[in-house]
This record gives C-alpha cells, structure tokens and sequence, in this order.
C-alpha cells in the first residue's frame, strides 16, 4: 500500500515555478513524500490517484501546476475575489522513483491562503506494475 496527504497549514507567497511544500503531512504510507522538496516519489511502479486543491489568497490569483518529472499535467487556477477553491484529481502511471509535485506557474499571483487545512496533496497507489 502506497498512500500520501499533506496539508499547508500556513499562508505563504510563492515564486515563479516555486514548488509548494506541504508541511503537514497527515498519512505517509511507503515514505513516498519528501517533506524538504515538496516530492512525492513513487516507492513502486503504478497507476497512481493524484489529488491536489488550492485555495488563494483573496488579493490575487493563482495558477499551479501539478508536475511529474518536471513537465505539466494539469493546471489549478483560483481568481481573485473572496478565498475560491479550485481541484484536480487524475490517474498518472509513474515508474519506481519517478515523481510528482505542485509548483507554481509562471507570471501568476502567488499568495496561497493557509488559515485552515483547504490545501492539500495527495497520492495513492491505485494498482502495482507497469501498464501500456
């Protein structure tokens, strides 16, 4: 069983591709996640449930990006207004010691509201092996 949370429990404002470090972690299962880089590194080649929210700060908006191995996945954007939420969760096939992470996109507000846990991380090792 491979299983990861993290939260951010603080605000922050991050730089450009600045990758968000949840400093929280509520479940680690398999030590996938690197708490000092912000990684998660898969401890065995699988299909992974990948789940990420983002809540911004009121003063701006906010593009992040979830990443694997330095290239984008997808992209979370909240707008600028009251605190707005925004989530993905995708299936992402990694192989033994690839990884994944958030960062923040390029030329984009970079306040992240961290009041209350509404932003999180998480991974979970849906199937073991190597898939076509």
């Amino acid at each position: 069983m491979v299983a990861f949370t993290g939260v951010l429990t603080g605000t922050i404002t991050l730089g450009d591709e600045q990758v968000l470090i949840y400093n929280k972690v509520l479940l680690n299962v398999g030590n996938g996640y690197n708490i000092k880089s912000g990684h998660f590194v898969a401890p065995v080649s699988g299909i992974y449930s990948v789940s990420v929210s983002l809540m911004g700060f009121q003063s701006n908006s906010v593009h992040l990006q979830l990443v694997k191995d330095g290239k984008e996945l997808v992209r979370l954007w909240t707008a600028i207004g009251s605190h707005r939420l925004g989530a993905q969760t995708i299936a992402v096939q990694l192989r033994k010691n690839e990884a994944v992470w958030v960062r923040r996109r390029k030329e984009t507000g970079g306040k992240i509201y961290g009041g209350e846990p509404f932003n999180t991380f998480s991974v979970v090792l849906v199937a073991s092996g190597v898939y076509q």
